[in-house]
């Protein structure tokens, strides 16, 4: 595997859509995170105008436990890898392709798994990751997670009772009339819609 050029420190902030559910401590006892943690799932965006576009736009972007991010209302990725928390993967990404002269909206679909299961397990809560976190950053275009990001809850959930030794996919209940139309797209009105907020940092 040939070697990051990414430096190991981030300059981005962990953010999420809303405040941790409960009071979390970097000394809190490992487990099963608390039950109405469980798929949480938030939308996040940033805008950017760019006067011109670099050959190269260079980005990597993370989530416990996923992501899907958008650029101008296109789907460009998703992620993470499947990992362990003491090695939470990143994915890079060249935004150059995506992008355009004047305002770019940077965009993502985040999601908290909660539950354990064969493919995921939580990390200990802390004051940085623990019950849904997201980070990204393009120092090309001068664009990392912060509170300068908006989001908003999104209407997705899932029916999930208890943990199983095999667990089955559950079924996913998805209130289509509360999506914002368009809004992972550049143009999308952030003062006129109602419930989109700066993005809350994790400490």
């Amino acid at each position: 595997m040939p070697k990051s050029q990414w430096p190991i420190i981030w300059n981005a902030r962990w953010i999420w859509a809303s405040p941790a559910p409960s009071p979390v401590s970097p000394i809190a006892p490992a487990g099963i995170p608390p039950r109405e943690t469980w798929n949480r799932f938030c939308y996040l965006r940033r805008t950017v105008n760019l006067t011109s576009l670099p050959a190269s736009v260079p980005a990597r972007v993370t989530a416990d436990s996923r992501f899907v991010l958008f650029v101008n209302g296109v789907e460009i990725s998703r992620g993470p890898a499947r990992s362990v928390p003491e090695r939470l993967a990143w994915t890079e990404i060249d935004l150059a392709p995506f992008l355009r002269i004047g305002r770019n909206a940077i965009a993502a679909l985040a999601r908290f798994y909660g539950l354990p299961g064969p493919w995921w397990r939580p990390a200990p809560p802390s004051f940085l990751i623990g019950f849904g976190s997201f980070a990204f950053e393009s120092p090309a275009i001068g664009v990392s997670s912060d509170a300068s990001w908006k989001g908003r809850a999104a209407p997705y959930r899932q029916d999930v009772t208890r943990g199983q030794a095999l667990p089955v996919p559950p079924v996913e209940i998805l209130d289509g009339v509360a999506i914002p139309p368009r809004w992972a797209d550049a143009d999308f009105d952030e003062v006129a819609k109602p419930g989109l907020v700066n993005a809350r940092l994790r400490r």
